[in-house]
């Protein structure tokens, strides 16, 4: 296996670190909601009001604890990737950002337009999936200029 080129070592390693800050903030999150212990909210004040609403749940199973398996998932994909250098590997981790991201802008969405208030680990998380798109976007690009196979060129064989 060849080491990873310059920018993809680069926007790998700010996965993981994006990835794992989402992991951390989202299972603080996760269990709090579990133990039913506050939130303390220094910057804003509506943390108990998001925390505690009816979309702080779905099905069931805190969104809090489904960010943390999230950020879990994108953590180790982007590990993965880092080890084998494999392409795909990088447009799953766009894949799995742009689903972050969509659901992060709903979630925001909702603390915005229906409960009128803003939790700040929430908006931690929405800032960390955002991040974790752009990164995804930014990686298969270069990963398109590195692997010709990857970008589709005529008569190449696709991935």
């Amino acid at each position: 296996m060849q080491p990873l080129p310059k920018t993809a070592n680069t926007l790998s390693a700010a996965i993981v670190v994006v990835a794992a800050i989402g992991f951390v903030d989202a299972a603080y999150l996760a269990a709090k909601f579990f133990s039913g212990g506050p939130i303390p909210c220094s910057l804003l004040n509506g943390c108990e009001t998001v925390t505690t609403s009816a979309y702080a749940t779905i099905a069931g199973v805190p969104v809090a604890l489904l960010g943390a398996v999230f950020y879990f998932g994108m953590l180790v994909l982007a590990v993965i990737f880092r080890e084998n250098g494999n392409a795909l590997w990088a447009r799953i981790l766009l894949l799995g950002g742009v689903l972050g991201f969509l659901f992060s802008l709903w979630l925001v969405a909702v603390q915005v337009f229906i409960l009128d208030a803003l939790c700040l680990y929430c908006l931690i998380s929405a800032g960390a999936s955002t991040l974790l798109f752009v990164l995804g976007i930014l990686l298969v690009r270069d990963m398109r200029k590195q692997q010709p196979l990857f970008a589709g060129e005529a008569g190449a064989e696709r991935i």
